[in-house]
């Protein structure tokens, strides 16, 4: 992504309760396809408590439960229960299903995933690691994994793909991070195949024109082969005017018993997303339309995104001790967007995409559309000619900036390998992750949506980057004491490669290519003690790093008359220090961080105007995690089971950051933007006959504003008067209630229904936020900067219906 003339704003379109209610109230299923219970092959297929156990979970809903007691590190899982019973909302995606474990902060912009946007630990999306089966998620050229780059609907995996999540907090053990692993890890365990044949469909409607369908099949074990393919259709207007959306996924996994040791093993996923991302809008109008998007005849947008990963590998035993795990994975995410943004517009606010009107690049240095393009090019998009045969002078040489053009496809190829031995004292696991991966980024200006696609015409940029990243690692679980001391050291070494290449463009003048090399070791050990009983204490110390953005090699091709900077790894040493306990049902743990971030990237401004890249500056991230659940038991009527999590997550400047770009700085002790400092959740679920209730609610702390330019925070008098400074807090409330009947057809064997309401009362709050420019004079400078937001989805009322085989 280059120095982004796009600006994103977006509006929301809140429903009344009413209605809501009157159009939900049909029943539809949440169901993940398959509640992941891993039925053992010599299970019966006809054993009907299993078969209802599929349909619904009556288990252990949260996630302390499947915590390690003796882990010598952060850690926390989202269980098959939780996923099999979330609702079936366009707001709901892989990301926001994170929102029940501490320090985690998603949200969406609009309907099926767009412009979804995760913090973890204060860390943004892109400083934390994604995978999914141990394979990165995380975009090799620019590190996010849902909105990199101003891919606005990236969307790969949807909850339906999903088994369950481990959730790795901070620089945790080598053997499960990935690349960009400041915060932590995030791993997804895609959905398996059961050993029963079987399937089942359903149908998804409700709130905002919402309309699902799916479908799952198992093959059951079939002489040794396991497989199960899934399909689902989403469909919604959404929330907000003018961002309907449609989101396509298909979902396969296999495995194969390959011999009495090993077994072969597939996944693979395709999604295609298309629809109209939403834009940030000024506090001034969101005061008296919540809902309000821009008019399509002032601004509107197409997005198309196309992604698709595949994950084919074996794993097999040698001997009693050795375990060796190999996985070869190929991916492809391919986002276009062709916006439209009116030139007549006049203000007061920046529209995202728009042209000044006239061709702003025809005056950059050693660029001139009278002498770059030949006469037999203007002439197929029936322009004028000059006397010399070339395109006429810049004045008419081009056909305008109405239409903007953006198109992002990255693919990748890696192979990653895991060798165990069991020893009786140790657990050592090596092993290493080699991927390469291509990227053609692109940005066209035109006067018309069928515009030409000619570098050094019509283009701000057109680029060709290719990456190789690679690691090697080595970890020791040293246990003894009968299992209740574990030590844990371990490094990995991290390598990338990068080469970009950037064709003529009116970003760079002076366009060619640039490349660079960065290594790393990183160190981690942690260390468990159980001195009673059931009580664990732990503590852990690790070190890593982010490997620079293609963005930062942007210095050496932006125009400087000066040396390019040379832009280095972000840096994180991270500090953990907690206690687990564990009586009968009831778990707890508790845990404090501090991770200390220094040469951190970010923007100014160079002499001629271009904007770089350098290090600079250092912050602090601190905080304390607590997390409880108990079932509670059996009492008046059903099963009940509860569950509670808080944390305080405080982000501070250690030293002065400046931008040269804005002048805006960050102060060493002042708060970074966009983090809140106090999250909650707190659930309460029943069970009873064939009943499943949940209640789920969440707090939201109040943050500050960033820049949109910077990502630096908004000081105090920067706004003008009666503009906000901050995110207000926030409380939201879902419930849903499940039905599973028995059905004694000679196919189908169970119907679920169920039926789920978010924002049970309705609560108005802004999902993100941040400050944008107001206007411009005529030299293009800063005239004021306005608070301009997206709400977050209104009450809204979904049900479904499954008839499960």
């Amino acid at each position: 992504m280059k120095l982004d003339t796009r600006v994103h704003f977006a509006g929301q379109k809140i429903r009344s309760a009413a209605s809501v209610l009157l159009s939900g109230m049909a029943l539809v299923t949440s169901t993940c396809a398959y509640a992941q219970t891993q039925a053992s092959p010599d299970q019966p297929a006809t054993k009907q408590p299993a078969q209802l156990e599929t349909v619904i979970v009556t288990g252990n809903r949260p996630e302390l439960n499947n915590i390690p007691m003796q882990a010598t590190f952060s850690e926390s899982t989202i269980t098959p229960e939780a996923i099999l019973n979330i609702t079936p909302s366009p707001a709901t995606t892989i990301q926001t299903l994170l929102n029940t474990q501490p320090s985690i902060y998603a949200t969406t912009g609009a309907t099926n995933g767009m412009e979804t946007s995760i913090k973890f630990r204060s860390f943004s999306d892109g400083e934390f690691g994604e995978t999914v089966a141990g394979v990165p998620l995380n975009d090799i050229f620019n590190s996010g994994v849902t909105y990199q780059a101003d891919n606005r609907n990236n969307v790969l995996f949807i909850t339906r793909d999903l088994d369950s999540v481990n959730i790795y907090r901070g620089v945790n053990n080598p053997a499960v991070n990935t690349y960009n692993s400041l915060g932590g890890t995030i791993n997804y365990i895609p959905r398996q195949p059961t050993a029963n044949a079987g399937g089942d469909v359903g149908v998804d409607f409700g709130s905002f024109g919402t309309i699902d369908y799916h479908a799952t099949i198992n093959t059951g074990n079939w002489h040794g082969i396991k497989q199960t393919a899934s399909f689902e259709s989403d469909d919604s207007q959404g929330w907000l005017q003018n961002t309907s959306d449609r989101n396509l996924n298909f979902y396969y996994a296999g495995n194969a018993n390959l011999g009495s040791n090993s077994d072969g093993f597939g996944y693979f996923v395709y999604n295609r997303n298309h629809g109209n991302a939403p834009q940030f809008i000024p506090q001034n109008i969101l005061n008296n339309k919540v809902d309000f998007q821009w008019p399509t005849n002032l601004y509107r947008s197409d997005n198309l995104d196309k992604n698709y990963l595949g994950i084919l590998g074996f794993k097999t035993e040698v001997g009693s001790v050795l375990t060796i795990e190999n996985a070869a994975y190929a991916g492809d995410n391919n986002y276009t967007r062709t916006s439209f943004s009116n030139p007549n517009y006049a203000g007061p606010y920046f529209i995202d995409d728009q042209g000044s009107g006239y061709p702003f690049w025809a005056g950059y240095t050693g660029y001139d559309g009278f002498t770059k393009f030949p006469y037999t090019g203007a002439q197929a998009y029936g322009e004028s000619t000059g006397s010399s045969g070339y395109g006429c002078a810049p004045t008419c040489a081009f056909a305008g900036t109405d239409y903007h053009f953006y198109g992002y496809d990255g693919s990748i190829y890696g192979d990653r390998l895991k060798i165990t031995a069991e020893l009786p004292n140790n657990t050592v696991t090596g092993g290493g992750d080699l991927n390469y991966g291509r990227l053609h980024s692109r940005e066209y200006w035109y006067g018309s949506s069928n515009m030409p696609m000619t570098a050094g015409y019509n283009d701000a940029w057109d680029e060709h980057d290719t990456r190789t990243m690679w690691s090697l690692y080595a970890q020791d679980n040293i246990h003894f004491w009968d299992d209740r001391a574990h030590i844990t050291p371990g490094v990995k070494y991290i390598s990338a490669r990068t080469k970009d290449v950037d064709a003529l463009g009116f970003y760079y003048s002076s366009p060619g290519p640039d490349s660079g090399s960065e290594s790393f070791v990183s160190p981690t050990i942690g260390a468990s003690l159980e001195p009673i009983p059931n009580f664990t204490v732990y503590a852990a110390y690790g070190k890593n790093v982010k490997f620079p953005d293609i963005t930062a090699f942007y210095n050496a091709v932006a125009g400087s008359n000066t040396a390019p900077i040379v832009v280095k790894p972000e840096f994180a040493q991270d500090y953990e220090l907690g206690v687990r306990y564990k009586a009968g049902t009831f778990t707890a743990a508790l845990n404090g961080y501090q991770e200390d971030f220094s040469h951190i990237i970010f923007s100014s401004a160079t002499a001629a105007g271009f904007t770089q890249y350098q290090n600079g500056g250092s912050e602090r991230y601190r905080g304390v995690e607590m997390q409880l659940t108990d079932e509670l038991g059996h009492f008046l009527v059903g099963a009940w089971k509860g569950y509670v999590n808080a944390s305080y997550n405080e982000a501070i400047c250690t030293s002065l950051t400046k931008s040269d770009l804005t002048g805006q700085s960050c102060q060493s002790g002042q708060s970074l933007p966009n983090v809140p400092k106090v999250l909650a959740n707190a659930g309460l679920i029943w069970d009873f006959s064939g009943w499943h209730v949940d209640v789920q609610a969440q707090y939201v702390g109040s943050q500050g504003l960033a820049s949109y330019f910077t990502g630096l925070p908004i000081a105090p008098g920067e706004l003008e008067p009666g503009q906000r400074t901050q995110i207000p807090s926030y409380f939201l409330v879902s419930a849903g209630v499940i039905k599973v009947v028995p059905l004694k057809w000679e196919l189908a064997k169970a119907a679920r229904f169920a039926l789920h309401v978010d924002n049970l009362f309705d609560k108005r709050y802004f999902s993100s936020a941040q400050v944008n420019i107001r206007n411009l004079d005529a030299t293009g400078a800063n005239q004021a900067e306005d608070f301009y937001g997206l709400s977050g989805e209104p009450i809204a009322v979904f049900g479904s219906i499954a008839i499960y085989f």
